[in-house]
């Protein structure tokens, strides 16, 4: 049996308690039905339900380390297939081993899902970095991305803080949906798959060509390391780079 939610936050945890409660267990959790069905298999469509999401949320809370949430949260975030039932086994192995789970990494249900919360945040932390914004005609700024974990919103935030006053917004053009700030609140709504075709300032290709120069001329030609540079801002995010966009 395979259980499917709605791919909310909700839905999630809510999977995640009726696959506790399901005997026997079931054989993966995920948000929607593979390209490929397997005759043999079940699909279940999870109802969401606020009552068992919030039944979850005291259960980590209250039983598992403060770490847990993190893991949980980095789970739901993970682009990866396999995430959902990874989260599932990972709570398992929570209310075996209480408030010493993240003591267990000899487990390697506890040490892969360490590793993917690793990898959620790490990407969050290396696109504040990363994340390339273009003034436009209507005085916003836009910072189209290509993103493997769902971290719009850890970015917007960081952003917002950054900003404060100055309105922007950031399009998760993979997830088709966006983070749009007007400088005094922050709203999320969904957003073409592709990347949005606005007007720049006129400034903007300037200020562009100013940072491709940059770019060039602080580079030491002796020193040139590409694998270094691919390690630390990775080729796929490549195609939003001002610095590697023709002008």
């Amino acid at each position: 049996m395979t259980l499917l939610h709605d791919g909310s936050w909700p839905g999630f945890l809510t999977a995640m308690f009726d696959a506790h409660a399901a005997h026997p267990p079931p054989e993966d959790i995920r948000e929607s039905a593979p390209e490929q069905l397997d005759l043999l298999s079940a699909f279940v469509h999870v109802h969401t339900s606020d009552e068992k999401a919030c039944r979850v949320l005291r259960g980590v809370r209250e039983k598992l380390p403060v770490q847990a949430m993190d893991t949980l949260e980095a789970l739901y975030r993970r682009g990866d297939e396999g995430a959902d039932f990874l989260a599932f086994r990972y709570l398992k192995r929570g209310w075996e081993y209480r408030l010493d789970l993240c003591d267990h990494l000899e487990d390697p249900v506890v040490f892969e899902a360490m590793l993917q919360t690793k990898r959620v945040y790490g990407e969050a932390h290396k696109m504040l970095g990363l994340l390339r914004f273009a003034s436009t005609a209507t005085g916003a700024m836009y910072a189209p991305m290509h993103t493997d974990n769902d971290i719009l919103d850890l970015l917007a935030d960081h952003f917002v803080d950054r900003f404060r006053t100055e309105p922007f917004l950031i399009h998760d053009v993979g997830r088709g949906k966006a983070a749009a700030y007007d400088g005094h609140a922050l709203a999320y709504a969904p957003a073409p798959r592709r990347e949005a075709e606005v007007g720049n300032d006129e400034m903007e290709p300037v200020i562009a060509e100013l940072w491709r120069t940059y770019h060039r001329t602080i580079a030491i030609a002796e020193r040139v390391n590409p694998r270094l540079q691919a390690q630390f801002m990775p080729r796929r995010y490549w195609r939003h780079l001002t610095e590697f966009a023709k002008p």
